[in-house]
């Protein structure tokens, strides 16, 4: 074939070209046989056949090799990655804007927290734990769930008042629900006016803290009335006349009045629930702008309308000491502190108790030493803060893992400077747990009165009654052996400190003398016991059987010693029955009007009123005798 010839042609001149350059040695040229020829030709044909196959199979592997090139995407792909690159960068810019924001807010607070440092002590010291705020879920962490009935079962048992029988019953009231001092019950509660009380800002005195808001209550024209009512029943002598004032089922000075009449009838439950509604009924007027958590808000005592939330909230904490709920007794003295912190009720009497009984010996600690408004010498505040250092050194001993903040030393230090200050106390303490100290060396009694320091020590009428008042409370806390030995030790290291002279006595008892005077006339003599101990008046049943009380009768001169004008006068609508019951306001006259309205009945009857026993004088005429 011509394709043949020109391969061959080639192929020669290729060799003439290679021989001419080598310079090689000629060689003889012998002639190609034809056979051959058509050999070679058949032979190189396959070979191209052979080389094409396998260039056909090698692009057919390179080709499954290689990746699939992607289609090329449409209009409507490419805005949609347009849409999700937008979306994300979006999302990139509005990470950063929250990033620089948080940085602002961040140096805002800083900041806010710096200007604030010197009240931010005193704003964490008397913060108030809601979740501690309720008794009945501090009963139900002691007793456990069976001990307290849990919300589905009052609902249940609600859903079963509402709907008996498939019959629909009377239709229960809906009260606020996130109120946290008190609980209400649909089931015996009556319904509440929200308008009765209402809280309302007003202007901070002249002594006013940074950054604290005042409020105080504002009374409704029905909550006018029920007082003026109140005061009525309160004139009369009567306890029950009280229980007529239904109309006014949540009036704050008659629920307290009656819880009062109920516990010392010995009624301590539904005396509770009274002061519970009472609290209710303050707690749904609160301020929107009220911050009750953060010690930031105030309500004053001196405005009237606020003081019978302080009351209120004061019989609840006794109501609460006498359940054991010493932990929400806590935190409600915190709150009643924190509304006023010239502490009007003394909390600061009590607090303490409250504070160990509840195992919270670093904020008694704390107390004494950042509250700048509390009492300087306090017998209770001395003793108390002494015991909670040693309960607290031992708690810590006995956690490994715990870090000592206080050591023995110190809780010797202050139990010194209590007995030093207020040495009165301790034979008082003493006789109350009835225990007798003994020395820890010799075993010997340490008998207290053969020593003058302490048996003829400085009392008043009104420190003995504070002291009474915390031994009567706290003495329980004094009776274990460790805390026995524990003020054994202490009580020779005082006797040792006396003989040696020290500064501290004759300096200690300068400042008792001074604080509460011989006299009583002292600033802790409006304390009265019966208001900060467990003992309670008992009523006498027959009392309360009546159907009223007797009141102190007002004398009112007889005008005239007629029977008839006496008779009248009893008919008269301002006359004084006794032993009658309670009929509400009566009609109100002056005294001119009353001698008028009198003069004209008299008048109308025939009598004379300036001489009823008179007789009649003759005529002058009379007949003479013949």
């Amino acid at each position: 074939s011509s394709r043949h010839m020109k391969r061959l042609l080639s192929d020669d001149l290729g060799e003439m070209e290679e021989e001419e350059e080598e310079e090689l040695a000629p060689v003889s040229f012998q002639p190609r046989n034809s056979f051959a020829a058509l050999i070679m030709e058949d032979s190189d044909e396959e070979e191209e056949e052979d080389e094409a196959e396998e260039e056909i199979k090698a692009q057919a592997e390179k080709k499954r090799s290689a990746p699939v090139p992607a289609p090329a995407p449409s209009r409507k792909a490419q805005n949609k990655a347009r849409k999700k690159n937008k979306k994300k960068n979006k999302k990139k810019a509005k990470k950063k804007q929250e990033e620089s924001l948080l940085e602002q807010a961040i140096a805002e607070v800083e900041q806010i927290s710096e200007q604030n440092s010197e009240n931010k002590e005193e704003t964490t010291l008397l913060g108030v734990d809601k979740k501690y705020l309720l008794a009945a879920n501090e009963v139900r962490r002691m007793f456990g769930s069976d001990a307290v009935a849990d919300d589905a079962q009052e609902k249940w048992k609600v859903s079963q008042m509402r709907n008996r029988r498939g019959q629909r019953s009377r239709v229960l009231p809906t009260f606020k629900q996130n109120t946290k001092l008190t609980k209400p019950d649909p089931a015996t509660w009556p319904p509440v006016r929200v308008d009765d009380l209402t809280m309302s800002p007003v202007d901070p005195p002249e002594d006013a803290e940074e950054g604290v808001k005042y409020f105080a209550f504002k009374w409704s024209s029905r909550q006018e009335s029920a007082q003026q009512a109140f005061t009525m029943c309160i004139e009369t002598g009567d306890p029950n006349s009280l229980f007529q004032l239904q109309q006014y089922p949540y009036h704050v000075g008659t629920l307290l009045q009656l819880s009062e009449l109920l516990k010392q009838t010995g009624d301590f439950q539904r005396g509770a629930e009274f002061i519970e509604r009472a609290l209710y009924a303050f707690e749904c007027g609160w301020h929107h702008e009220f911050d009750w958590k953060t010690n930031k808000s105030r309500v004053l005592h001196q405005h009237r309308e606020n003081r019978e939330l302080f009351y209120a909230l004061f019989r609840h904490i006794q109501m609460l000491g006498r359940r054991g709920c010493c932990r929400t007794g806590l935190e409600c003295c915190k709150l009643l502190l924190s509304f006023d912190h010239s502490d009007p009720l003394f909390v600061v009497g009590m607090i303490d108790y409250f504070a160990i009984r509840s195992k919270q010996f670093r904020f008694l600690l704390d107390f004494f030493e950042q509250f700048d408004k509390k009492p300087i010498l306090l017998p209770n505040l001395y003793y108390s803060i002494a015991l909670a250092s040693f309960l607290l050194h031992q708690e810590e001993e006995e956690d490994e893992n715990r870090e000592a903040s206080i050591s023995k030393q110190d809780a010797d230090v202050l139990l010194q400077q209590a007995m030093i200050t207020f040495p009165v106390a301790l034979p008082v303490l003493l006789e109350k747990c009835k225990k007798t100290l003994q020395h820890p060396g010799t075993r010997q009694t340490l008998d207290l009165s053969k020593e003058s320091f302490f048996s003829a020590a400085y009392r008043s009428p009104t420190l003995f009654r504070l002291i009474n008042l915390y031994v009567d409370r706290c003495y329980s806390l004094w009776t274990s052996q460790p805390i026995q030995t524990w003020m054994a030790e202490n009580l020779v290291v005082v006797l040792q400190r006396i003989q040696q002279g020290d500064p501290l006595v004759e300096k200690s008892s300068q400042a008792l003398q001074a604080t509460y005077p011989i006299d009583g006339n002292d600033s802790f003599s409006r304390i009265q016991a019966s208001d900060y101990n467990d003992e309670v008046a008992s009523i006498p049943a027959d009392l309360l059987e009546q159907q009223a009380v007797e009141p102190p009768r007002r004398v009112v001169p007889a005008s005239t010693g007629n029977p008839l004008a006496l008779f009248l006068q009893t008919l008269l609508p301002w006359n004084e029955v006794p032993n009658a019951p309670y009929e509400g306001p009566q009609m109100q006259l002056n005294e001119a009007d009353r001698e008028h309205f009198v003069q004209q009945v008299m008048e109308w009857v025939g009598l004379n009123r300036n001489g009823d026993n008179e007789e009649p004088e003759e005529p002058e005429n009379e007949q003479q005798e013949p």
